[in-house]
C-alpha cells in the first residue's frame, strides 16, 4: 500500500549575473590576422593589405594586443606588431541577464529558481524533512563557480545548448541573497520486503536531483540499518538499467531518435517550432556527452617509491598553474626531488604550483612551502593547502593544459586522461574539497586561490581530434555533431516552410512527387528523405570513439552505492552469463558484509556469472588479514566461478569492470559498501572504453 507525503525542503533564493566566454576566442578575421602576423609584422602594410577600412584593421590588431596575443614594437619610426609566444591570453567575459537560483539548505543542490517556484505553495499529507546531512555544495555565496555551474548545466537545457553552440558559462558574479524559500516536493512510500521505501515524484525537477533527495531521505530512515542492504533490496530492474547503461551515448541517442520519430509521425504535422522542444531537449545531452569525450590511457608504473616523474609531462605543458594532490608522505618527497631536478636542468615550471595535502600528513609539512619556494625561485609561487581527501584516494596532478594523471599507490600504473570537460570536472572537485583544518585570513586566501583557477582556453577544442568509428566509416566527432545540428535545422524548415523543402528535394533528388503539404498525413510520409537522414545520422552517432578516446560521466557521492548495487545485481537482469571484475586496495573481513557476500553468491551459483575479486595484500599483518578474509569468503561461496586474488603489488585502479564499462571509485568500492554513511568526499567516474576494460583484465591475467 502506497502512502503519499510531502518533503519540506528549506532553502534560500539567490540572484547572480552569468559571465560567458565565447567558444571561439577570436572571430574569423582576428584568426586570419593571427596567421598573417607569422609572415608580415609591419603595421602600415597590414592596414593596406586587405582592402578593408583602416579603422576595421586597427580595431582587430588592437584587440590582439589587448588580449595579450601580440605586442606593438616601435623602432626607428617603424611600427611592428609581433606575436607573443607562450602567452596567457586575457579572457574577456560577456555578461548575461541576471537570474535567480534556489539552493537546498540540506543537500546544497543548486537549481534554477523557475524549476521550484511551482512547489512553493505546499501540499497536503504527512511531511518529512532532511536533517543532519553534510551539504554536497557549499553556500551559494562562497561555492566555487565550477561546482555551481556543473549543477546548473545538468538542470537547464538552454544553458547546455548555449554551451554547445557559441558560449561557455564561466562565472557567476554579483551573487546576493534574495529571500528564504521553502518548497514541498510530493512523494510516496512503497512497501518492499518489509521495508518502507520513500520515492519522490516532482514535475519539472531533474531526475538526478529527486534521486539525491530520495537517497538522502532513505539514509535518514535507515540510519540504524545497513545502507548497502537497502540499495540491494530497493534497486528495481528499471533503476539498475539506468545506473548501468543509461549514462552511455547509446541511451542518449535512443532518446533523441524516439523524439525525432514522434515529431515526424505527429498528426496533424507540426505547425510551430515550439513542437521541436522535445527533440532539442534530447539533443542537448547527446551532443554534450559526445563533446565531453576524453583521451583515456593506462600507463606503466614507475620503478621507485618516491619517483614522481609521472607528473612531469603535466608540468611541461602547463603554463599558469598545476595542482598536485599528494596523499602520502613519499609523494611529497618525490615532488620536492622532481622540482629540484627540474630546477637544476633549467626545465620549465608553471607560474603557480599548488600542493593539496590531506590532514593525515599535515604534521610533516612544517616549512615545506618555503623550501619548495626556494627550489622554484622567486618568479614562481608555491602554496601548500590542507584539504580533506578520500581514504585510499589517488595522487592526482592537474594542469591548465587539461591533462589529468592519477595513481593510487607508489609502484602502480598511472591513469592519463585528457579533455577540457573532464579537466573542468576534476577542477570543480578539487575546488569543492572541505578545508575545515584552516581558518582565518590564510583560509580565505587559499579558497580564493583555488577558485580563480581556469583551464586554458586553447585546450577547449581538444575533442576535435577525436573520431567516431575506425576505418572507412571513421569521422571526427565535431563533424557528427555538426550533422546533428544541421538535421535539427532541417526539421525547423520542415515546420516553417515544408513546401520549400519539398521543392528543393524534388530538384535535387527527385524523391517527392508533389510539393504541396497534406495536413492529414505525417511528415515522415511526405518527406521520406528526413527519415533516411535520421537513420544515417543515428548510425554515425552510434559508432564507438576510436581508441584511446572514451566517453565518460561523473559518479557523485550519492551515485556510488546505487551503482555498486546495480552492477552486482546485473546478472539478475540478463539471460546470458557474464563477468564482473572488482579491483580494490585491501580485503578485510570487516568489508565482506553479509549483503555483499549474498549477492556475489547468487551471481556465481544461481546465475552462472564469473566474479573476480582482486585486492592488494601487502605484507605482514595486512597479508594475514587478507588471507583470512579470502578463506572466509571462499567458505561461504565455494563456487569455482568466484576467484579471489591477492597480489603483492597494488591494483592499477579501484574499479568495477563489466563488458566495456569501467566504474572508477577514487576511494575503494568495498570500503564504500561497508561504510554506514556515504561521505561527500567519495566520487568516481563511469568510463565507456573497451580498451581500458581489456587492459585491466589483462593485468589480472598477468
Amino acid at each position: 500500500m502506497n502512502r503519499d507525503f510531502v518533503l519540506r525542503l528549506s532553502g534560500v533564493r539567490y540572484r547572480c549575473t552569468p559571465q560567458f566566454l565565447p567558444v571561439d576566442e577570436f572571430d574569423p578575421l582576428a584568426r586570419l590576422f593571427l596567421e598573417v602576423l607569422k609572415y608580415e609584422t609591419n603595421v602600415s602594410r597590414l592596414v593596406r593589405a586587405f582592402g578593408l577600412e583602416p579603422r576595421v584593421v586597427e580595431d582587430v590588431l588592437g584587440d590582439l594586443v589587448r588580449r595579450n596575443r601580440a605586442r606593438l614594437v616601435v623602432q626607428n619610426g617603424v611600427k611592428e606588431l609581433r606575436l607573443v609566444s607562450e602567452s596567457s591570453p586575457i579572457v574577456v567575459h560577456r555578461a548575461g541577464e541576471a537570474f535567480d537560483v534556489w539552493q537546498d539548505s540540506a543537500t546544497g543542490i543548486v537549481l534554477p529558481a523557475d524549476l521550484v517556484d511551482h512547489l512553493e505553495s505546499g501540499g497536503g499529507g504527512a511531511s518529512h524533512e532532511l536533517t543532519g546531512l553534510v551539504p554536497l555544495v557549499d553556500s551559494f555565496l562562497q561555492a566555487p563557480d565550477a561546482q555551481l555551474i556543473e549543477c546548473l548545466l545538468r538542470c537547464d537545457s538552454q544553458l547546455m545548448e548555449r554551451r554547445q553552440s557559441f558560449s561557455l558559462l564561466d562565472r557567476l558574479t554579483d551573487r546576493y541573497r534574495v529571500r528564504p524559500q521553502t518548497i514541498c516536493v510530493p512523494g510516496s512510500e512503497a512497501q518492499l520486503q518489509d521495508q518502507v521505501i520513500p520515492q519522490l515524484t516532482a514535475d519539472g525537477i531533474p531526475a538526478w536531483v529527486t534521486r539525491v533527495w530520495s537517497v538522502s531521505l532513505r539514509r535518514i530512515a535507515f540510519s540504524r540499518g545497513n545502507e548497502m542492504a537497502f540499495h540491494l533490496a530497493a534497486t528495481t530492474d528499471a533503476e539498475g538499467v539506468r545506473l548501468v547503461s543509461r549514462w552511455r551515448a547509446r541511451a542518449h541517442l535512443d532518446a533523441w531518435r524516439d523524439a525525432v520519430d514522434a515529431f515526424l509521425q505527429q498528426l496533424p504535422p507540426p505547425m510551430s517550432g515550439f513542437e521541436l522542444r522535445t527533440v532539442r531537449e534530447k539533443q542537448a545531452p547527446l551532443a554534450g556527452h559526445l563533446l565531453s569525450v576524453a583521451h583515456v590511457e593506462l600507463l606503466e608504473h614507475a620503478r621507485a617509491d618516491r619517483d614522481m616523474r609521472w607528473i612531469a609531462p603535466v608540468l611541461d605543458r602547463s603554463h599558469d598553474w598545476v595542482v598536485v594532490v599528494v596523499p602520502w608522505e613519499g609523494a611529497i618527497t618525490g615532488v620536492h626531488e622532481l622540482l629540484d631536478e627540474r630546477a637544476r636542468a633549467d626545465k620549465p615550471v608553471p607560474s603557480n604550483l599548488l600542493l593539496i595535502v590531506p590532514p593525515t600528513v599535515r604534521a610533516r609539512l612544517d616549512g615545506l612551502d618555503s623550501e619548495l619556494q626556494r627550489v622554484v625561485g622567486p618568479t614562481r609561487f608555491v602554496s601548500v593547502l590542507v584539504r580533506e581527501w578520500p581514504h585510499g584516494g589517488p595522487a592526482v596532478v592537474l594542469g591548465d593544459w587539461s591533462e589529468i594523471r592519477l595513481r593510487h599507490a607508489p609502484q602502480t600504473h598511472t591513469l592519463r586522461m585528457t579533455g577540457a570537460n573532464l579537466a573542468n570536472e576534476f577542477l570543480g572537485i578539487l575546488q569543492a574539497l572541505p578545508d575545515t583544518h584552516q581558518q582565518g585570513h590564510e583560509h580565505e586566501l587559499s579558497r580564493e586561490l583555488l577558485r580563480r583557477l581556469r583551464v586554458r582556453r586553447d585546450t577547449m577544442r581538444s575533442h576535435e581530434e577525436a573520431r567516431l568509428g575506425e576505418g572507412p566509416d571513421a569521422r571526427p566527432i565535431i563533424v557528427a555533431i555538426d550533422g546533428l545540428r544541421a538535421f535539427t535545422e532541417r526539421l525547423v524548415n520542415a515546420v516553417v516552410d515544408p513546401e520549400l523543402l519539398m521543392r528543393k528535394q524534388i530538384e535535387e533528388l527527385q524523391t517527392v512527387d508533389s510539393h504541396k503539404i497534406d495536413r492529414s498525413r505525417p511528415l515522415v510520409e511526405q518527406l521520406p528523405f528526413l527519415g533516411e537522414e535520421r537513420d544515417e545520422l543515428a548510425y554515425n552517432l552510434s559508432l564507438t570513439p576510436a581508441s584511446p578516446w572514451a566517453l565518460w560521466t561523473r559518479l557523485g557521492a550519492s551515485d556510488l552505492l546505487p551503482t555498486l548495487a546495480a552492477v552486482l545485481t546485473e546478472p539478475n537482469r540478463r539471460p546470458v552469463e557474464g563477468q564482473i571484475l572488482i579491483l580494490g586496495s585491501r580485503l578485510d573481513e570487516d568489508l565482506l558484509t553479509s549483503e555483499i557476500t549474498a549477492v556475489i553468491a547468487h551471481a556465481v551459483e544461481v546465475r552462472g556469472w564469473q566474479v573476480t575479486l582482486v585486492c592488494s595484500s601487502g605484507s605482514g599483518s595486512t597479508r594475514e588479514a587478507a588471507e583470512k578474509a579470502r578463506t572466509t569468503l571462499k567458505a561461504l561461496v565455494p563456487s569455482p566461478r568466484l576467484r579471489v586474488l591477492l597480489p603483492y603489488q597494488p591494483v592499477p585502479l579501484h574499479a568495477l569492470v563489466m563488458d566495456d564499462a569501467v566504474f572508477l571509485c577514487f576511494s575503494d568500492w568495498l570500503a564504500v559498501a561497508a561504510c554506514s554513511e556515504a561521505s561527500g568526499l567519495h566520487f568516481g567516474l563511469a568510463i565507456e572504453s573497451y580498451p581500458l576494460a581489456k587492459r585491466l583484465w589483462s593485468w589480472v591475467q598477468e
